[in-house]
């Protein structure tokens, strides 16, 4: 199966000109230095006294006070929330109005004055961006959320990394499972099943691994048994594409249990989250079991 990724790339189709809600991340250019750095008490819940937050260097407060002097140039932008964190921003953008000029330009333009108010000789920022556009219905609360706990997972994976190993019962939509690997992956907001039908032309799996390629690409996590040997290709995709995974099986995580690996690896980049339900009929990959993997696939991708 081949494709040419590109992380940064536009979504296919949009008009880029119209009305919207935009989830935004710039990355930082390495060779700047950190935009904040992260104190406070990863053990501490977020929003909480004493809880992990991002400080913010003097780059960080530069780009702090450009977020607000910028964008009141432009009254149909509006901006909802960002957070600055060490190695790249996020804001949530709303064009409340039709633009003149693409979004990527008024973007583009932000990142050329911030550079020029950090007196920098170089781009403050990587080139190009992702953004993430937020269909009507979409509870803005759940992505406020994300933006806002930032510093608190980046705390979490910094200096607990044993929050990561196995947990032998944990309730997540009702249901038991054993887990094993980033647990943080079930607050990320952009869950998707990655599911292929036997009734699915080849059109229709070419346009469900696009979408899945995208949402990858914007760091959304893919959730499947990954049992037909379409959907096995479509996770090798998905992880070259950097995207994150949540991995249901029916073998339980026993004491001697170890990931494969490749696995293993995904795991260390905080990208797997395997996941086995205790109340499966049979450890046996048989079709009532493949049944109610994806229906779990669908749950989780859901809830």
């Amino acid at each position: 199966m081949d494709f040419t990724h590109n992380f940064k790339r536009r979504r296919h189709g949009h008009d880029y000109h119209g009305t919207g809600i935009y989830h935004i991340t710039l990355t930082k250019n390495p060779h700047i230095p950190d935009f904040s750095i992260i104190k406070g008490d990863a053990r501490i819940a977020p929003g909480n006294k004493g809880c992990a937050y991002a400080e913010e260097t003097e780059t960080g407060k530069i780009i702090g006070k450009s977020m607000h002097n910028f964008w009141k140039q432009f009254p149909e932008i509006k901006i909802y929330q960002y957070i600055i964190m060490p190695d790249h921003l996020h804001f949530l953008l709303h064009v409340k109005e039709r633009l003149s000029d693409h979004l990527g330009r008024y973007i583009g333009r932000f990142t050329s004055y911030i550079t020029n108010q950090c007196g920098c000789n170089m781009p403050v920022f990587e080139e190009g961006y992702n953004d993430r556009y937020l269909h009507k219905g979409r509870d803005l609360n759940t992505v406020f959320d994300y933006i806002r706990q930032n510093p608190h997972r980046l705390a979490i994976r910094q200096n607990y990394p044993q929050y990561f190993q196995h947990c032998r019962d944990i309730v997540i939509a009702g249901t038991h499972f054993q887990a094993y690997g980033n647990l943080l992956l079930l607050r990320n907001p952009w869950r998707q099943q990655i599911i292929i039908h036997r009734a699915d032309s080849d059109e229709l799996r070419a346009t469900k691994l696009e979408t899945w390629l995208e949402n990858a690409s914007l760091k959304g996590v893919a959730i499947s048994p990954f049992i037909s040997p379409f959907e096995k290709a479509a996770r090798c995709e998905i992880e070259k594409a950097g995207g994150r995974i949540i991995l249901l099986q029916n073998k339980p995580l026993t004491d001697r249990w170890k990931p494969a690996s490749h696995d293993f690896e995904l795991c260390t980049q905080w990208r797997l989250l395997i996941l086995v339900p205790k109340d499966l009929p049979t450890p046996t990959l048989t079709r009532e079991v493949c049944l109610n993997l994806n229906s779990l696939a669908e749950k989780l991708s859901k809830f």
